[in-house]
């Protein structure tokens, strides 16, 4: 498989995930625009605006960036839906070249939990920094797949199947293997959309979500230059016993 076809997130997971993880709860709005204010926002890793949306429609102000250009499409057409305004980056978050500074930067839902290998989730870290003002303020949400660790219980097959309407559907068969040792999951994805009895498109994917334990993390974030790091237990409808760990740049 070559690196474009391995490329996660995609036409059809996008269409997949719109249809299958609907906008941010008004629990997790709530803790965010909490712990935020009036303070200025990047959400990186956003994709098609499942959290940045109804952070916009509680007036916060926050710019989203994402390397998927089928998430952003998806992102910019909600906006517009919502009549809704917001600085869109397309960029690879490994190699992030930002105009200016923010107040605070949110990667939600375990999205960091994507970057692998750990090198390359540190490395992020660290540049991140740099694109926080005086005093900013990282957040980083995370979840542990506790399902994964029970014995016998490494390798997964499953299989979804959402309508997009009453004619077309989308089915997804996931392939995964969970190394308790290295603590990641690598995953083979294969999405196909079928119109009555047809398939009419097709895609795969290949993705590693990794877990930190959590002094791990709290140590993962001293490594990269925060501070005064805290931790806070939520239990979001779609994280339910997440970690959301919050760092500071001093």
């Amino acid at each position: 498989m070559s690196k474009e076809e391995a490329r996660a997130y995609k036409s059809l997971c996008t269409e997949f995930y719109d249809l299958t993880k609907p906008l941010a709860s008004g629990e997790e709005v709530n803790f965010y625009k909490e712990k935020l204010g009036n303070k200025t926002v990047l959400e990186a890793m956003c994709g098609s605006g499942r959290l940045l949306i109804p952070l916009l429609k509680v007036g916060l102000k926050v710019g989203g960036l994402d390397y998927s250009s089928e998430m952003l499409a998806h992102c910019q057409e909600r906006l517009k839906e919502e009549n809704l305004t917001s600085t869109l980056y397309e960029q690879d978050i490994e190699k992030i070249d930002l105009p200016h500074q923010y107040d605070a930067i949110i990667i939600a839902i375990g999205s960091f939990q994507l970057l692998h290998p750990r090198e390359t989730a540190l490395k992020v870290l660290t540049k991140m920094k740099t694109f926080l003002n005086p005093g900013g303020q990282i957040f980083i949400e995370t979840f542990i797949p506790w399902e994964a660790l029970y014995e016998n219980n490494e390798y997964e097959e499953e299989e979804r199947e959402v309508e997009k309407n009453s004619h077309t559907k989308i089915h997804l068969r996931s392939v995964s293997h969970a190394d308790k040792f290295y603590q990641f999951i690598k995953s083979k994805n294969f999405y196909k959309k079928i119109h009555q009895v047809k398939t009419i498109q097709s895609e795969e994917e290949e993705l590693y979500v990794n877990w930190y334990y959590r002094y791990e993390m709290v140590y993962f974030l001293e490594k990269a230059g925060f501070k005064n790091v805290e931790l806070y237990d939520v239990n979001f409808s779609q994280n339910p016993k997440g970690i959301v760990y919050v760092g500071q740049n001093i």
